[in-house]
């Protein structure tokens, strides 16, 4: 699973357009509002059992904060703790988040960030 998978998974729940205010690996000057995200490598696997664990950041931009947590916190209901689902051509056993959404302070713009960091449990089909 990648950050383009977790990407399009945002986006069939409504919470943005890739290309428009959802990016993947690469967030760009322009919208103020967006989400971004990222493959941030993972765990390594069980060789026992065929399992991945991936993880990936998603981070959120806007020029207003409380919009800017409102969403990461969307983010964060619809990921966290959930169990038994597909993501582009994975399975996904456990969805976890590392921390609850948290601010890394403002852009070179003074617009606020919100990161939050998932650890997936899943296995490819």
């Amino acid at each position: 699973m990648t950050a383009i998978d977790l990407a399009n998974f945002l986006q069939a729940h409504g919470l943005g357009q890739i290309g428009q205010d959802l990016f993947v690996s690469f967030q760009p000057p322009e919208p103020d509002d967006c989400i971004t995200v990222y493959d941030t490598g993972g765990y390594a696997p069980d060789i026992e059992v065929p399992l991945r664990d991936p993880t990936c950041q998603v981070l959120v931009r806007s020029m207003d904060y409380p919009v800017a947590m409102e969403r990461a916190q969307e983010i964060y209901s619809l990921l966290h703790a959930k169990s038994n689902f597909a993501i582009g051509g994975y399975w996904v056993y456990l969805a976890r988040a590392e921390h609850e959404p948290t601010p890394i302070g403002p852009d070179e713009n003074g617009r606020p960030e919100i990161t939050l960091n998932f650890h997936f449990k899943i296995r490819r089909g």
